[in-house]
This record gives structure tokens, C-alpha cells and sequence, in this order.
């Protein structure tokens, strides 16, 4: 398990304990420290004192969130891994619902689990990926579809670490949608019945800052679509591969609008990126990409988006205020974990049925 943590004592230590709980008690759990605050330190050499499963150490200068995941990534030795953001935190299942799924099906790609979304922001909470099967999914056109509409956290995921070796292990810029709908592309993968995570999105989180494109530079932008075309050329089945393409040049073109909105830029820059998808892959239609990129200004995302739009409608089963004692939880009090459990069994697990 791999905890990347950033000056967020309270909520670490909540993501942490949540670890700590797992039924199922054979993991190690890594811990990368961006920060340089001594609280965040203590909490985890205390934590590395009292459990020899996990392991902490702090970089010596700030790798930015995503360059802090792909450190955590270069040091996984163990044949599955998972990602858990510090503000994040685990059902107890978790681990247990998804190495079942493994050891019933070994050729898996991920194992993922449905989460309890928290919007910490409005104070509001929803089930999500309540349109998924439980159970095995191969390879297919619908599963990319989906997975596009109503997409997993990897908070809720665990992979397999060939991953690792084919893919990078993470999306180039943290974009879980993307980065799952590729997977989903060349791998099975099993959906649990439980839910296995909490995701909370705040004013400071990666997610709660006003989208991925405004906040990725365009020679990123650019360079990850090349990269990802390449990957798709190279492992995802001729059946459709085309239209897996599609669905990333789409997304990304709208990545593109956003970052070109917020930065103001003009047709100079529209320019330059042209340039930049000149050594994409022939499979990836260069033609289409151009016009796409010279079409930024003008296109809507609605027409750009055909194949991704995320449909909000579909990965929720209601979005509820939250109550007193699971705010306190989420807030970091951990003596409020049990009554925390029991509210959202008591909200959520029925529905989920």
C-alpha cells in the first residue's frame, strides 16, 4: 500500500489507522512524506514504531503530488499495489474483498471497490459506481464506456504490478479516469460487492481545485496524449483500438480548452501544440488531432466530449448531507471511526444490494 502525504497530520494519521484495521493483515504499507512539518513526522515514525509493516521516509525537497506517487511507485516490490491519498481512508474490507477476487481469478488487471464519495466542501456524501456489476469484466468497448462515465478512484483499487511494467503504474498528471478506462482497455478486472473507500474532496485537494486541465501544463498535456496513444497502439486489442484512441484524443482536447481558457492563450499557442502532436503515433490519426487542436476555441465541450462526457447521474445512488458524527471523522477525530462505520452501513450498504 503506498500513502503519499503532504502536511496533513490529522487526516494522515486517519488514513493510516484505517490501514492498520484491515481484516486482511498481510500488506506493508509505504509512507512518502512531501512535507517538512514535525507533526506529520512524528505521526509516522510513531506509527513505523509500533507496526512493522510499515515503512516512512520524507523526500528532501517536494516532488508535487503525482512525483510523489511515481517515487512510491519505483519501490514496489509485491505482486499487487494500491494507492491511498492522505486525506483518504479504507473500509475494513478493502483489502480482503479485492485479494479474493485475485486468488479467484489470478489474471486480473485491478480489483476495484466502489467508494463513498464526500464532497467536504457542500458537506454532502454519495455512494458511487452504484451502475457497476459486481463481479468479472473482461476487455470490451462497453467496459472503456463505462468506466469513462463512471469511473473508480484508485483509492478503491487495488492492481496487479505488471501494471507497473506496461503502463508506469500511474497516470502522467493523476487522472484516475483515464488512467483506469486504459487498464480496463487491456485487462479483466472484478468490481467488489462492498464498498471499500472513502474519497473526500476538499478546497486543497488535487480534485477540489478546479479541474485537470487547468492545472497541467500544455507540453505535459501534450506529451502525456502522445505517450497514452503509444500505449494504446501498442497493447489494447485491434477490435477497438480506435475507439479507445478517440475517447482519449477527446478527453484530451478538452484538457487542452481548459488549460488554454484559464491561461488565456492565443492562436500562437494553439500553434505550438500543433507541433508538439507531430510525433504521434500514425495509428492515432494525426489528421484529426489537428483539427481538434486548431477547432480549441470554438469547440463546446459538449461536442468534444461525444465519447467521455462523465454522467454524473450514473455513479451515485443519492447525495445526502452528512450527519454530526461522521463529520467529525472526516474532520480527523478517529474516536468517531465506529460511529462513522455504522452511519454509512446504516445510509449506504442496503442500497448498494
Amino acid at each position: 500500500m503506498l500513502l503519499p502525504t503532504f502536511k496533513r497530520p490529522a487526516l494522515l494519521k486517519r488514513a493510516i489507522d484505517s490501514v492498520r484495521r484491515q481484516t486482511l493483515p498481510d500488506f506493508s504499507l509505504l509512507i512518502s512524506d512531501n512535507g517538512d512539518d514535525d507533526e506529520t513526522r512524528g505521526i509516522c515514525e510513531r506509527a513505523v514504531a509500533e507496526d512493522p509493516r510499515i515503512q516512512y521516509t520524507r523526500n528532501e525537497r517536494n516532488l508535487g503530488a503525482v512525483g510523489n506517487i511515481q517515487k512510491l511507485i519505483g519501490s514496489v516490490v509485491t505482486s499487487h499495489y494500491c494507492i491511498l491519498s492522505d486525506d483518504d481512508f479504507l473500509f475494513p474490507n478493502f483489502l480482503e474483498d479485492a485479494m479474493d477476487a485475485f486468488r479467484e481469478s489470478p489474471h486480473l488487471g485491478f480489483s476495484c471497490s466502489p467508494v463513498l464519495f464526500v464532497d467536504a466542501r457542500r458537506r454532502r456524501l454519495e455512494r458511487r459506481n452504484q451502475d457497476w456489476r459486481p463481479g468479472f469484466h473482461a476487455p470490451s468497448l462497453d467496459s472503456v464506456h463505462q468506466m469513462m462515465r463512471s469511473h473508480f478512484t484508485s483509492t478503491g483499487v487495488v492492481f496487479r504490478r505488471d501494471i507497473i511494467d506496461v503502463l508506469g503504474g500511474f497516470h502522467d498528471f493523476g487522472d484516475d479516469r483515464l488512467f483506469l478506462t486504459l487498464v480496463a482497455s487491456i485487462w479483466p478486472f472484478h468490481v467488489t460487492e462492498r464498498m471499500g473507500a472513502v474519497f473526500v474532496v476538499t478546497e486543497m485537494s488535487f480534485s477540489g481545485q478546479g479541474g485537470i486541465g487547468r492545472q497541467t501544463s500544455l507540453p505535459t498535456l501534450c506529451d502525456s496524449l502522445a505517450a497514452n496513444l503509444s500505449r494504446i497502439a501498442q497493447h489494447v486489442s485491434s477490435e477497438f483500438r480506435s475507439e479507445v484512441s478517440s475517447i482519449f484524443i477527446s478527453t484530451y482536447v478538452e484538457y487542452l480548452r481548459q488549460r488554454l481558457r484559464a491561461t488565456g492563450g492565443q492562436h500562437a499557442e494553439d500553434r505550438g501544440i500543433a507541433r508538439q502532436f507531430k510525433s504521434l503515433e500514425p495509428a492515432a490519426s494525426w489528421k484529426t488531432v489537428r483539427r481538434a487542436i486548431r477547432e480549441i476555441p470554438r469547440l463546446s465541450a459538449r461536442s468534444v466530449l461525444q465519447l467521455a462526457t462523465l454522467n454524473p447521474a450514473a455513479t451515485s445512488t443519492r447525495d445526502e448531507p452528512i450527519d454530526d458524527c461522521m463529520w467529525a471523522y472526516l474532520q480527523g477525530d478517529v474516536s468517531q471511526r465506529e460511529p462513522f462505520l455504522r452511519a454509512a452501513a446504516e445510509r449506504f450498504t442496503s442500497s448498494s444490494r
